[in-house]
């Protein structure tokens, strides 16, 4: 029997800008089987002007590096090149 598994949504933002409300994005594991295609896809989905090279939680900043670490519903910052700045982010939406 296959096994489907429904596709993750959440809520990225950019990483600082104060001015960006974040972008909704869905995931499932047939689009994030290769972690840097999926950065990919997330950078051209936030219109990031650098790679995004993390993608961490809005409160204490901790990186999610796979598909399982991933929640349904929640709150990430896409981080490029620079250290993850902490600007209330769940304020922002």
């Amino acid at each position: 029997m296959l096994h489907t598994e429904h596709a993750k949504r959440f809520r990225v933002f950019r990483n600082g800008d104060r001015g960006f409300l974040g972008k909704d994005v869905t995931v499932n594991r047939q689009n994030a089987r290769n972690w840097d295609t999926f950065l990919q896809n997330v950078t051209e989905a936030v219109k990031s002007s650098e790679a995004v090279r993390d993608l961490v939680t809005p409160t204490g900043g901790t990186r999610v590096t796979c598909y399982d670490d991933l929640v349904d519903r929640e709150y990430y910052v896409a981080v490029g090149r620079g250290k993850f700045r902490d600007i209330g982010y769940v304020r922002i939406v």
